[in-house]
């Protein structure tokens, strides 16, 4: 059942207010002419081109690595296990290795928030 206060945006799921009249008193609507309430709405712009190219691929290209890079633990739980001679530690590896690898993570956003990126990425001379 609908409610009457919202209104579907844009055919979809998502509810937005219904915008006020215009002689509202609210402080959020004033001087703001009837329609610019949600401009955006009216025309959405999606990337194309290369610049969506360029994301995808990016995308694809991370997923892909963080794959590769826990998948490395697995790859080495025989030599592991043999340098170690315990078979029944070989579920502690993967969870050792996702620890060591997340330790740093704190560290690093606090440099990305204290520090200009090009100075965070050793670039600034």
């Amino acid at each position: 059942m609908e409610d009457d206060t919202t209104t579907p945006v844009g055919g979809g799921t998502a509810y937005a207010e219904k915008p006020l009249p215009p002689d509202s008193t609210s402080s959020s609507t004033q001087g703001v002419s009837p329609g610019d309430e949600h401009p955006q709405a009216d025309n959405p712009q999606y990337v194309s081109g290369a610049k969506f190219e360029a994301i995808i691929g990016s995308l694809v290209l991370s997923c892909f690595l963080s794959l590769l890079d826990t998948s490395v633990v697995s790859t080495a739980v025989p030599k592991i296990t043999d340098e170690f001679h315990s078979l029944a530690d070989v579920g502690w590896y993967g969870s050792a290795y996702s620890l060591g690898s997340a330790a740093l993570q704190p560290l690093t956003g606090k440099i990305y928030q204290h520090f200009s990126l090009k100075c965070s990425w050793g670039k600034e001379t």
